[in-house]
């Protein structure tokens, strides 16, 4: 006997939902290296710096810690109105903007020799830090599709713990060595690295 049931246009014209978007492919890679580049040379600064600025440039450990402590209430904030910046403006170029403010304030580490110019060094880098970890959490959100966001955020947490293991390994070397060449070298390599990270956040797609 023949079916006479009605048919279920819906289901018959249209078939299965498609799936939806994912991420952008080149998101996450230009994401993932943006990541690794920065991570490696600030994986080195945090193991020289206080040695470098204590036995190289020739503040004492209270000066260096009083001017970190200084520079890091006045950058912490800052990332607040830097991130509602990248909002307004775009967070790639904003990216792009506080990556090169970032590696220009580790270079001037090497030009620094005396506490208000390690002063004034130190609260760039941390205010162009915060920045940038702000913006790049806005260039995320924008070119990550939001159920791929907690995927794409553990493969950067990975990324950055390994850059920084390696970092402190090559930081490591740079402390065995305990030459002014050692140390200049690393801040050439956290220069070089904000550098990169410049590069590939310009390379990202817009979100």
């Amino acid at each position: 006997m023949a079916n006479t049931s009605p048919a279920s246009p819906t289901v018959a014209a249209t078939g299965p939902a498609p799936a939806p978007t994912s991420a952008r492919p080149t998101a996450p890679r230009t994401l993932l290296l943006a990541q690794l580049s920065n991570s490696v040379g600030d994986g080195a600064f945090y193991v020289t710096s206080a040695l470098y600025f204590t036995g190289v440039v020739g503040l004492s450990a209270a000066q260096v810690g009083a001017g970190l402590a200084v520079a890091w209430a006045v950058g912490s904030p800052a990332g607040v109105p830097l991130g509602a910046l990248a909002d307004r403006r775009g967070p790639r170029g904003v990216s792009v903007l506080l990556a090169l403010v970032t590696a220009a304030a580790v270079a001037s580490f090497l030009l620094i020799g005396s506490f208000p110019a390690f002063l004034a060094a130190a609260t760039l880098y941390a205010c162009a830090q915060s920045g940038l970890a702000a913006a790049r959490q806005a260039l995320l959100a924008g070119l990550v599709a939001p159920a791929d966001r907690t995927a794409v955020l553990a493969r950067l947490q990975a990324v950055l713990n390994g850059g920084l293991a390696v970092g402190a390994a090559l930081g490591g070397l740079a402390l065995h060595a305990g030459t002014r060449e050692a140390y200049l070298a690393v801040f050439a390599l956290d220069t070089a690295g904000f550098l990169c990270c410049a590069c590939c956040s310009a390379g990202s797609p817009p979100p």
